[in-house]
């Protein structure tokens, strides 16, 4: 193989290896599936709802004369209405979450992720072995030194063997 040759290759293995490095930062950092989302958003009416501290004070109606002073102490409007309407409140944000989701690309299911991202990083591994070694062939040919992305991994350069070129 010629010296063009190989840095076409080289180019091109390079430019697979960074686009397998944008998927693993896109997966993650991608928005949770809608179902997901719409799971999320529940627990955390149901989580705001039960720590509020509301259900302590209805019983100051109780007493006479008692006008609400004090009821909605420590609580802020969203814990209150989580408090008093939480089927309303999720089905809210069940409503904002669909629209959202109209411009929104998700990601997998968050039990995918793992599999997904370890697949990656296998191809990455592979991509990058292949660009050293081909990098140590070229070297070998021209009896210089060729640049290595500053990103490259050091056990990676360490790992490639230049004999199984």
């Amino acid at each position: 193989m010629e010296s063009i040759t190989l840095e076409a290759e080289l180019e091109r293995l390079r430019s697979e290896i960074s686009t397998v490095r944008e998927k693993i930062a896109w997966l993650d950092g991608s928005p949770l599936t809608l179902a997901e989302a719409k799971h999320q958003a529940s627990e955390s009416v149901r989580h705001i709802a039960k720590n509020s501290r509301l259900p302590g004070k209805v019983g100051y109606f109780a007493h006479s004369g008692y006008v609400g002073a004090g009821l909605a102490d420590g609580d802020d409007p969203v814990s209150l209405l989580c408090a008093l309407a939480p089927e309303v409140v999720e089905r809210g944000l069940h409503r904002l979450l669909e629209t959202q989701y109209e411009f929104i690309e998700p990601g997998p299911a968050s039990k995918d992720r793992p599999k997904i991202r370890r697949e990656l990083e296998e191809q990455l591994f592979s991509l990058e072995i292949r660009e050293e070694k081909l990098i140590c062939r070229w070297e070998v040919e021209h009896g210089a030194v060729h640049p290595r992305r500053p990103d490259c991994s050091p056990a990676i350069v360490l790992v490639a063997d230049p004999e199984a070129t």
